[in-house]
Protein backbone atom coordinates (compact mmCIF):
# COMPACT_ATOMS: atom_id res chain seq x y z
CA UNK A 1 0.00 0.00 0.00
CA UNK A 2 1.06 3.54 -0.73
CA UNK A 3 1.65 6.32 1.75
CA UNK A 4 -0.28 9.49 1.06
CA UNK A 5 0.22 13.18 1.68
CA UNK A 6 -2.71 15.48 2.37
CA UNK A 7 -3.08 19.14 1.46
CA UNK A 8 -5.96 21.25 2.75
CA UNK A 9 -5.16 24.36 0.71
CA UNK A 10 -2.62 25.77 3.15
CA UNK A 11 -1.03 22.93 5.13
CA UNK A 12 0.81 19.92 3.73
CA UNK A 13 0.78 16.90 6.04
CA UNK A 14 1.92 13.31 5.78
CA UNK A 15 2.96 10.75 4.88
CA UNK A 16 0.03 8.69 6.11
CA UNK A 17 -0.60 5.00 5.61
CA UNK A 18 -4.08 3.73 4.80
CA UNK A 19 -5.08 3.17 8.46
CA UNK A 20 -4.04 6.71 9.37
CA UNK A 21 -6.03 8.16 6.46
CA UNK A 22 -9.05 6.18 7.57
CA UNK A 23 -8.67 7.54 11.11
CA UNK A 24 -8.53 11.11 9.72
CA UNK A 25 -11.96 10.56 8.11
CA UNK A 26 -11.03 12.43 4.95
CA UNK A 27 -13.70 13.37 2.44
CA UNK A 28 -13.85 12.57 -1.27
CA UNK A 29 -12.72 16.10 -2.05
CA UNK A 30 -9.57 15.98 0.09
CA UNK A 31 -6.40 16.62 -1.95
CA UNK A 32 -4.04 13.63 -1.80
CA UNK A 33 -0.75 12.68 -3.43
CA UNK A 34 1.41 9.57 -3.32
CA UNK A 35 4.55 8.49 -5.07
CA UNK A 36 3.84 7.71 -8.71
CA UNK A 37 1.16 10.39 -9.17
CA UNK A 38 1.92 13.24 -11.53
CA UNK A 39 -0.20 15.75 -9.61
CA UNK A 40 -2.52 16.07 -6.64
CA UNK A 41 -5.91 14.35 -6.93
CA UNK A 42 -9.10 14.34 -4.96
CA UNK A 43 -9.31 11.28 -2.71
CA UNK A 44 -12.50 10.16 -4.47
CA UNK A 45 -10.56 9.86 -7.75
CA UNK A 46 -7.89 7.49 -6.37
CA UNK A 47 -9.04 3.90 -6.92
CA UNK A 48 -7.24 2.47 -3.88
CA UNK A 49 -8.90 5.01 -1.59
CA UNK A 50 -12.27 5.11 -3.32
CA UNK A 51 -12.91 1.39 -2.89
CA UNK A 52 -11.96 1.23 0.78
CA UNK A 53 -12.68 4.63 2.32
CA UNK A 54 -15.81 5.72 0.53
CA UNK A 55 -17.73 2.52 -0.09
CA UNK A 56 -21.25 2.71 1.30
CA UNK A 57 -22.89 -0.50 2.48
CA UNK A 58 -26.36 -1.29 1.16
CA UNK A 59 -29.31 -0.37 3.38
CA UNK A 60 -30.55 -2.94 5.85
CA UNK A 61 -33.71 -4.51 4.46
CA UNK A 62 -35.22 -5.91 7.65
CA UNK A 63 -36.58 -3.16 9.88
CA UNK A 64 -39.59 -2.51 12.03
CA UNK A 65 -42.19 -0.18 10.63
CA UNK A 66 -44.08 0.44 7.43
CA UNK A 67 -42.11 0.61 4.21
CA UNK A 68 -41.38 4.10 2.97
CA UNK A 69 -43.15 4.94 -0.27
CA UNK A 70 -41.00 5.21 -3.34
CA UNK A 71 -40.72 8.45 -5.28
CA UNK A 72 -43.09 7.12 -7.95
CA UNK A 73 -45.73 6.22 -5.35
CA UNK A 74 -45.52 9.71 -3.86
CA UNK A 75 -45.83 11.30 -7.29
CA UNK A 76 -48.85 9.10 -8.07
CA UNK A 77 -50.56 10.23 -4.85
CA UNK A 78 -49.96 13.88 -5.75
CA UNK A 79 -51.31 13.33 -9.25
CA UNK A 80 -54.38 11.56 -7.84
CA UNK A 81 -55.10 14.53 -5.59
CA UNK A 82 -54.66 16.91 -8.52
CA UNK A 83 -57.24 14.97 -10.55
CA UNK A 84 -59.90 15.12 -7.80
CA UNK A 85 -62.96 17.15 -8.80
CA UNK A 86 -62.63 20.40 -6.88
CA UNK A 87 -66.01 21.92 -7.81
CA UNK A 88 -67.74 20.76 -4.60
CA UNK A 89 -64.90 22.19 -2.52
CA UNK A 90 -65.18 25.61 -4.19
CA UNK A 91 -68.97 25.49 -3.93
CA UNK A 92 -68.85 24.85 -0.18
CA UNK A 93 -66.18 27.52 0.31
CA UNK A 94 -68.28 30.04 -1.62
CA UNK A 95 -71.37 29.22 0.44
CA UNK A 96 -69.42 29.69 3.68
CA UNK A 97 -68.16 33.08 2.52
CA UNK A 98 -71.74 34.16 1.64
CA UNK A 99 -73.14 32.97 4.97
CA UNK A 100 -70.41 34.65 7.03
CA UNK A 101 -70.72 37.84 4.96
CA UNK A 102 -74.49 37.88 5.47
CA UNK A 103 -74.12 37.40 9.24
CA UNK A 104 -71.60 40.25 9.46
CA UNK A 105 -73.81 42.52 7.32
CA UNK A 106 -76.89 41.77 9.46
CA UNK A 107 -74.92 42.45 12.66
CA UNK A 108 -73.82 45.83 11.30
CA UNK A 109 -77.38 46.72 10.26
CA UNK A 110 -78.78 45.72 13.66
CA UNK A 111 -76.18 47.81 15.48
CA UNK A 112 -77.14 50.83 13.31
CA UNK A 113 -80.84 50.43 13.98
CA UNK A 114 -80.18 50.10 17.71
CA UNK A 115 -78.31 53.42 17.70
CA UNK A 116 -81.13 55.35 16.02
Amino acid sequence: MNTYYLHDGTILSGPFNFAELKAKKITKTASVWCEGMEDWKQAGEVEELKKSLFSIPPPIKCFVGPPTPSKNESENEIKKFARVNKKPLFLVAGMLVLIIGTLIFNTILESRTDQV
